[in-house]
């Protein structure tokens, strides 16, 4: 009991002067421990979840057995899924802010079409590093540039101008002008429908699948007389 008081006193200590929390040596850059411990610790970590699953058991908690078609309890598999999905929001809006908050190619600030970039175009080699480092693949994007301080070798597209860079070498001229007018006449669209109160059509209704010379009847009008809202 005493040594496991000591071993926490050290801990807190080794963590409040910034050093490795395990040998009090100098941290990796982003973790909590050394290169050396930080290795190791993956090793300790990944050996006590394989035994778990040989056993039949969860690999997130090591004590109650796992569901049939995954290697987590139903507990850990619902906790650890919510975390996963709060840290992952926490983590890429604090990565958009970071990096701007707009796009550094056509200047979009939509919050939802933003996207990390590599800016050298390396993100394949890197991934791979990552993966390396933490053991296991899937680390998102934005959670490292959070853990690493929004490193410079990153930078903010939208979806438009990241698919033009990666498939075209980037956006070509009038590209912007041209996804700035169709999203007007997108607002535009849904603006007179709002102002007018014009119904939609659902995407299988008679006039939606009509020529536009002759729409002929609508089945959501028809819809409306049997209900006698019309």
């Amino acid at each position: 009991m005493a040594r496991k008081r000591t071993i926490n006193k050290k801990y807190q200590q080794y963590k409040k002067q910034g050093l490795c929390v395990r040998c009090g040596g100098e941290r990796w850059e982003g973790k909590t421990r050394c290169q050396k411990c930080h290795e190791e610790h993956l090793g300790y970590s990944l050996n006590a979840k394989n035994r778990a699953i040989e056993q039949g058991l969860c690999r997130y908690c090591c004590r109650v057995p796992h569901l049939e078609n995954s290697s987590m309890c139903a507990r850990c598999l619902q906790s650890h899924g919510v975390k996963q999905k709060q840290n992952y929001h926490i983590h890429r809006l604090a990565s958009i802010e970071a990096y701007g908050g707009c796009c550094a190619c056509c200047g979009m600030t939509v919050e939802k079409y933003l996207q990390l970039d590599h800016i050298n175009n390396d993100g394949a080699a890197h991934r791979k590093i990552l993966s390396k480092k933490t053991g296991r693949g899937g680390t998102s994007l934005y959670t490292w540039a959070y853990r690493n301080g929004f490193p410079d070798i990153l930078q903010l597209l939208c979806a438009n101008c990241h698919q033009a860079k990666t498939t075209s070498g980037g956006c070509q001229p009038g590209d912007h002008e041209a996804m700035r007018n169709c999203m007007n006449r997108e607002q535009q669209a849904a603006e007179y429908i709002k102002q007018s109160g014009k119904k939609t059509h659902t995407s299988d209704c008679a006039t939606s699948r009509a020529p536009a010379e002759e729409p002929g009847p609508c089945d959501c009008d028809a819809s409306d007389a049997s209900d006698g809202t019309l």
